[in-house]
């Protein structure tokens, strides 16, 4: 038994939503102890299920759902209790017996040749398992000293029966190969390293990498509404594709060339790989959001986008975000910021504070997590000031009242900048005709992405990112490690989790 959570048609659907190919169906389900009930009949899209149809059970558990389109691939028939058992959906009459004390083991199918391949599939599997399970429970009575011998037999078994579950596996997918059971299974099985190259250290991955998609048809839009195919993305970009930006968007690109794109699969590919890697927790990442763009900017003649899904305000909004962190990417050069001092009267521009590492802090007098970490900041700047490195701290509020006394309060005698409403209502004015500053300067907001603050650069002599995102702990253990120091002011947040920590210090930037 499994239970899900399951979302309100709509919330994906109305940025993922379906192609246009669909047919008309009647399915029939006679579940016992399911008498008298509502019934649903769940689609899935990647790796999760939404209501796709309701139906009333009768008093003998029997069920229909009918309509005149639905999109082929694998469902679910969801009961009571959200429990629930999966099916093919490739045909447009189905009927399927079962009951609720046994999906599968009470499972009788009436009409369905999809499902009877899936249930035979399943069936085979369970026996096998229930093989290799007599087998380890033998093993575990045997000594391994005087017992070798047996142990050897037991193993050789255990090998010989893997073995013919692999053979089972793809013989049925070759004599099934037109059907979308068969699809889906060929899609769970991994692709095989030559035994010619399993001794190399890194051959194997790289053949892997090559073929990963080899038993996946990445043009039948059906295999997207599977749960096996989220799974298999998601470990692509996981385990198979280096942490790297320049590396990570030279497989992207290749792999969605080979799509058509105006299709459901290319929709949910580039979704997930925008959606991953806008919201990656590890330093850098982001560029590959910003990467990638191709698939969302307007033609310039046509005024379409690729994007086919989105409406334009939305596709508006997501290009203008990967054009901003486009101009804020590790090894890129910081946008030229130039802003007034606390006295309002003095332009400080930050190409000309001198300086060998510069430390760049957009933070906010009504932020409370930024009260917390700009004494910190203070403790690195006294440290590495003899080291010739400046803190130079914008302030993101237009009022600076508040943000004059937090700096006179913490004694923040850095480099201090900021906006203020005069100078934005006459921004034409200090841009154009004065030349004092810079439009992006005063979009500083969009400038550097500051949707949240505190938010932390560190630049280089030449005004290169070397770092963003990062606390103070993490720029301090950098600039130690730069300039050859080892003693340590701050300690590392006890609030990030192990893995976030080992991913933003591990020098991925």
């Amino acid at each position: 038994m499994r239970t899900i959570f399951l979302l309100l048609v709509g919330i994906l659907f109305s940025n993922l939503g379906f192609s246009q190919n669909s047919s008309a169906y009647s399915y029939k389900f006679k579940i016992a102890g399911a008498e008298d009930t509502t019934i649903y009949l769940a689609n899935y899209f990647g790796n999760k299920l939404y209501y796709f149809d309701t139906a009333q059970s009768d008093n003998n558990g029997v069920v229909i759902f009918e309509g005149d389109s639905l999109h082929y691939g694998v469902y679910a028939v969801v009961t009571p209790g959200s429990k629930y058992f999966e099916i093919i959906c490739n045909e447009p009459t189905i009927e399927i017996h079962t009951s609720t004390s046994d999906f599968t083991g009470a499972m009788k199918i009436v009409n369905s040749k999809e499902n009877q391949i899936f249930m035979d599939y399943v069936n085979h599997l369970r026996d096998r398992r229930q093989d290799v399970n007599k087998l380890v429970e033998e093993e575990k009575t045997l000594d391994k000293e005087k017992d070798k011998k047996k142990l050897e037999k037991i193993q050789s078994k255990k090998r010989s029966i893997d073995k013919a579950v692999k053979k089972y596996q793809n013989d049925l997918v070759d004599k099934y190969k037109e059907t979308l059971v068969s699809k889906v299974l060929r899609m769970s099985i991994d692709v095989e390293i030559p035994e010619e190259i399993k001794g190399d250290s890194l051959k194997p991955y790289y053949y892997f990498r090559k073929h990963y998609w080899d038993n996946i048809d990445l043009k039948d839009d059906r295999l997207v509404r599977s749960p096996i195919f989220h799974r298999k993305l998601q470990y692509f970009f996981d385990k198979m594709v280096p942490k790297q930006p320049d590396t990570t968007l030279a497989v992207i690109h290749p792999l969605i060339a080979t799509l058509n794109d105006r299709s459901d699969m290319f929709k949910y590919i580039v979704h997930h790989i925008t959606y991953k890697y806008e919201t990656s927790k590890i330093m850098g990442m982001d560029a590959v959001f910003a990467g990638m763009i191709r698939y969302y900017e307007r033609d310039q003649i046509t005024g379409k986008t690729r994007a086919f899904w989105l409406k334009k305000d939305k596709v508006d909004e997501i290009v203008d975000r990967m054009l901003a962190l486009g101009r804020i990417r590790i090894g890129g050069p910081a946008p030229r910021l130039i802003l007034l001092d606390t006295t309002e009267k003095n332009w400080v521009d930050l190409y000309e504070v001198q300086a060998d590492w510069k430390i760049l802090i957009f933070w906010s007098p009504d932020c409370g997590h930024c009260k917390k970490e700009l004494p910190k900041y203070k403790q690195i700047y006294n440290k590495f000031k003899p080291h010739k490195v400046e803190v130079v701290a914008v302030g993101t509020e237009l009022e600076n009242v508040k943000w004059r006394k937090v700096i006179q309060d913490l004694e923040l005698d850095w480099v201090n900048i900021s906006d203020n409403p005069e100078v934005n209502e006459k921004a034409q004015k200090y841009i154009v005709e004065d030349r004092l500053t810079t439009l992006e300067s005063l979009n500083f907001r969009s400038t550097y992405d500051v949707y949240s603050t505190p938010k932390v650069f560190l630049l280089d002599k030449a005004n290169n990112i070397v770092m963003k995102q990062v606390d103070a702990y993490q720029v301090e253990k950098w600039l130690n490690r730069k300039l050859g120091l080892t003693e340590m002011l701050l300690k590392p947040d006890e609030k990030k989790s192990e893995g976030k920590k080992e991913e933003n210090d591990s020098g991925k930037s």
